[in-house]
């Protein structure tokens, strides 16, 4: 249900962003002239999913003065760990709600895979 989306939503920010992270290790910090929507095209269009890549970069304004793969790296990372963050927060209000239910169980495993996941991706951005 809603964990598996969370879980399947989270994943996918994770991939984009550890994606952009490996592209703006592998390139040299390839600069541009100018920050525009090309350059992001061009960039997602290096991963495995290049539409979900610009549909996830473009909800986030400074994409758009990014100059380097490694600048949208560091934006996919935040984006993946305020996507985290916030499941954290739906997970743990739905553990409390539910905490004398079969789903309860499952829903304490899925947060303590979120925290542990969010301190992670902190700790690599940092």
């Amino acid at each position: 249900g809603r964990c598996k989306m969370q879980t399947a939503m989270a994943s996918v920010s994770t991939f984009i962003a550890m994606s952009l992270v490996m592209l703006a290790a592998m390139s040299s910090g390839l600069l541009v002239a100018y920050a525009n929507t090309e350059f992001i095209s061009r960039t997602c269009n290096k991963t495995n999913n290049p539409a979900l890549c610009i549909a996830v970069l473009t909800t986030k304004p400074q994409s758009a003065h990014a100059s380097t793969e490694h600048d949208l790296a560091r934006i996919a990372l935040e984006l993946t760990i305020d996507t985290a963050k916030h499941n954290v927060k739906v997970i743990n209000d739905l553990d409390k709600k539910k905490q004398s239910k079969p789903e309860a169980f499952a829903l304490a495993i899925c947060l303590k895979a979120y925290t542990e996941a969010t301190s992670a991706l902190e700790i690599y951005a940092s």
